[in-house]
């Protein structure tokens, strides 16, 4: 799945509505993108406000 960092931000706010939490290594598989791409993804919605880290890999 090649997606743009914007689309994958929308569709990690989607899950996180749905499912409460998501996980780097699971959002790495989804999206065929490396974790630390992920984690690029989870500290910009971190610092927009939109995501909070609660331990570890979770977010």
């Amino acid at each position: 799945m090649s997606i743009s960092s914007e689309q994958r931000k929308r569709v990690i706010i989607e899950q996180l509505k749905q499912q409460g939490q998501v996980k780097v290594p699971e959002l790495s598989t989804y999206f065929t993108v490396s974790e630390e791409t992920v984690r690029r993804d989870l500290v910009l919605l971190e610092k927009e406000g939109l995501v909070k880290r609660v331990y570890g890999e979770r977010f």
